[in-house]
């Protein structure tokens, strides 16, 4: 495997760069086993992978048991240390072939496009949309598609391993597109042997216990490094053939045909270390981060739109829009005034990174968890002021005819249609149970029934908490006497009123009900949003929760339709 790549032998043409892909990386990896750990490893893990290919191709029955005899001889002879180096021979093999897989992948889509001649591929979105146009484009418009990011902490990888995945799919990308010098041919095979050595050195195995918030990092990583370019990816394509040539954002609605939601840091069902801080601490991290993206991308933007006053009229909007800021920024007026004094766009995009920067320090000071903490002066507050700002200069130049300028400024004005200042709606779990026992303690302790509140029949417990819900008198008062486990129960509601009021309901509103058996278990989460303030009877709220029941058994999901029918 480390030598010859282990690939089929009798493979389409196609696949041919793909096979010497993995044929060189398995060299450059069996050359850094022979550095490190000598021959003798290198002889052990040669004899495994032709052991194995073996008895995947051996026809005789006979012949395969005894291959499998050999296998579990070898695996038998091995010392600790010497399996775990096997292990980590072939763990590393396959995150390179995986690699190179993606790699080609990609390579073999860039060649179908080139080989089509504009015909769009079977599958793509412009396929679809050639075959099917009339239709499709009835249903784009009203397409709501979230994607989750479910919670698994037991599944980390290593930020550090899939930083070098990436930095290996960047060299073999870079590898596929000659013309190259010698001498960057060389640098390329060097910086893959470096990445194949690193990998090689580099522990795979977490030795630590991962807390909730390395999780949450974990997960918020694909979104930095992937998710966010990709969705604007199809998101543009997606406009394009709804809109045709006009993309004019004043004109048109805010279109988001898919958005994200995560439970990564909001999934308590079964992870006591899922705490209200901990989902606080969420919120702030994924708002650090899309407004870090932001900032970012200020750059990019700072870069193309450097059109002067000498050139392009932006008209009154921009300049009352350009004089507001110069007056709540009289430090970065006086700062940059003279550089840019006729590149008025830049002006204007200095003022906005500073508006995000202060966003930013806002999210990430320890004081932004109270509730009573303002952001500096300045700051943006919520996305649709940034997209205003963004929509200002995008109109100013859209009416000078710069319609080739707008390219980046389109792709955030689209971002942050879709992530907002929020990233991905942050959804909170619990099992039905915690609930039921939680409302027990407080109905019991308050002695507000003549029986206990598990002994209800399921017809008197609707009963009493549709009683409670329209009733006005609070039943939890602010002081929580209660267990330390109620106590949580009922600061996840507080906590989720206060994550809208900073947040906003889109970043923070759908509350999971793990295991739901019967309306009482839906009607408990009314009754305890009810008590924290997200959910008001007469409906005159600017907060909400939507109460979303998981039917997890056979006899559940048959009882749903009927639970359904007697709630509505």
């Amino acid at each position: 495997m480390i030598v010859e790549g282990g690939l089929p032998s009798k493979v389409d043409d196609k696949d041919r760069p793909l096979r010497e892909d993995v044929r060189m990386l398995g060299s450059l990896l069996g050359s850094t086993i022979r550095h490190f750990d000598g021959d003798e490893i290198f002889d052990i893990v040669e004899r495994f992978r032709k052991l194995c290919k073996a008895i995947h191709t051996e026809q005789s029955s006979t012949r395969k048991d005894e291959l499998k005899a050999e296998l579990k001889e070898l695996v038998e002879s091995l010392d600790v240390e010497t399996s775990g180096k096997i292990i980590k021979a072939f763990l590393t093999y396959f995150d390179l072939i995986n690699i190179a897989e993606q790699n080609h992948r990609v390579r073999r889509r860039t060649q179908r496009e080139h080989e089509a001649n504009d015909r769009p591929e079977p599958d793509s979105l412009k396929g679809i949309f050639e075959n099917h146009s009339e239709r499709i484009l009835k249903i784009i418009p009203k397409l709501d598609i979230q994607v989750v990011f479910t919670a698994h902490p037991t599944e980390i990888t290593r930020r550090t391993v899939l930083i070098k995945q990436l930095d290996l799919a960047r060299l073999l990308k870079r590898r596929d597109h000659p013309p190259l010098s010698r001498r960057e041919k060389d640098a390329v095979a060097n910086d893959l042997l470096k990445v194949v050595e690193s990998l090689w050195m580099t522990d795979h195995v977490i030795y630590f216990k991962p807390q909730v918030m390395d999780e949450v990092r974990y997960g918020l990583y694909h979104f930095e490094n992937v998710v966010i370019r990709a969705i604007l990816d199809v998101h543009q394509e997606l406009v394009n053939q709804l809109k045709g040539d006009n993309d004019d954002p004043e004109t048109l609605p805010v279109h988001r045909f898919i958005t994200f939601g995560s439970w990564i840091g909001g999934d308590r069902d079964g992870n006591p270390f899922v705490t209200p801080e901990v989902t606080r601490k969420t919120m702030h991290y994924q708002r650090s981060l899309v407004l870090r993206h932001y900032i970012k991308e200020m750059e990019t933007l700072f870069n193309d739109l450097s059109h002067s006053k000498n050139w392009v009229d932006l008209g009154e909007e921009f300049q009352n829009s350009l004089a507001a800021d110069r007056e709540l920024f009289p430090d970065l007026q006086e700062r940059y005034y003279d550089r840019y004094q006729l590149e008025e766009i830049r002006q204007k995009l200095l003022f906005m990174q500073e508006k995000l920067k202060r966003a930013q320090a806002f999210s990430l000071k320890d004081n932004s968890f109270d509730n009573h903490a303002s952001p500096e002066i300045g700051a943006y507050t919520h996305h649709l002021q940034f997209r205003q700002d963004l929509q200002i200069i995008y109109i100013a130049l859209k009416n000078q005819g710069c319609l080739q300028s707008l390219t980046n400024l389109r792709k955030m004005i689209y971002a942050t249609d879709i992530f907002g200042f929020h990233l991905a709606k942050l959804d909170l779990r619990q099992h039905s149970e915690k609930h039921a026992d939680a409302l027990a303690e407080i109905v019991d302790s308050m002695k507000l029934l003549p029986q206990p509140y598990k002994e209800l029949s399921e017809e008197k417990k609707v009963e009493f908490l549709a009683r409670e819900i329209e009733n006005p008198r609070p039943l939890i008062s602010a002081e929580l006497n209660f267990s330390e486990e109620v106590n949580e129960t009922i600061e996840v509601f507080r906590t989720m009123k206060s994550l809208q009021e900073k947040f906003g309901v889109e970043a923070v509103d759908t509350y999971i009900v793990s295991m739901t058996r019967n309306m009482s278990d839906l009607l408990a989460i009314l009754l305890f949003a009810k008590e924290a303030g997200l959910y008001v009877p007469s409906g005159n709220s600017e907060r909400t929760i939507s109460v979303v029941p998981l039917f997890e058994t056979i006899e559940d999901l048959r009882k749903a339709p009927l639970i359904f029918e007697q709630l509505l």
